[in-house]
């Protein structure tokens, strides 16, 4: 259970408030408009914190996320990401949509939260896009950014000791998944979740 609450607050709580801070960051004064709308935004990541932090003392926030449905729930994701006004994002569908377990698509939701809040603070990008795919007998999740990528000085152990990228490997594995990490040094980096779908 400490565990479970530990990676809620990395994931999805603190990708809110990376969020919130990056609006704040960006902030220019001189712009009265989009200062405002900014202002609001950050206003609204905040509200939402704070609820996620109430919600999980009781269910962990999973309600919510399972209500909209995987899909919606990554759409509103990127739509807080691109309100920044510092990054462009776009989120494309391949195959058939199947709903998956109801576990399984919090687990891959959190896990792409991970990676957003990773592109956030490190990637130096301007660019995230999201792909996912649904095939008869696999499901397929693929991040990519256009940043500086990953240190190439950095061994795989060292990429792997972060908090974030050990919480997705460990997801990954918790739903049977293999998660690969493609570090294409200038040209950004690649994430991918394949999950296998057994066939009822």
């Amino acid at each position: 259970t400490l565990k479970n609450v530990s990676q809620e607050i990395h994931d999805n709580i603190g990708q809110t408030l990376s969020l919130a801070k990056l609006h704040l960051n960006t902030l220019n004064l001189d712009e009265a408009g989009i200062a405002q709308n900014k202002l609001l935004h950050t206003k609204e990541l905040v509200s939402k914190a704070i609820m996620d932090l109430r919600s999980l003392s009781k269910t962990l926030n999973t309600d919510t996320i399972l209500s909209a449905g995987l899909i919606n729930a990554i759409e509103y994701e990127l739509q807080s990401v691109e309100k920044t006004g510092t990054f462009s994002t776009l989120l494309s569908l391949a195959g058939t949509v199947t709903k998956l377990d109801d576990q399984k698509e919090l687990i891959i939701f959190r896990m792409l939260q991970e990676a957003l809040n990773n592109i956030i603070k490190h990637s130096g990008g301007d660019e995230i896009h999201i792909k996912l795919g649904y095939e008869s007998d696999r499901f397929s999740l693929i991040i990519e950014d256009n940043g500086k990528g990953l240190p190439s000085s950095l061994p795989q152990a060292g990429i792997d000791s972060g908090s974030g990228l050990t919480n997705m490997r460990n997801r990954a594995a918790i739903i049977g998944g293999q998660l690969e990490i493609n570090n294409r040094g200038k040209g950004g980096t690649v994430i991918s979740l394949l999950l296998p779908i057994k066939n009822k």
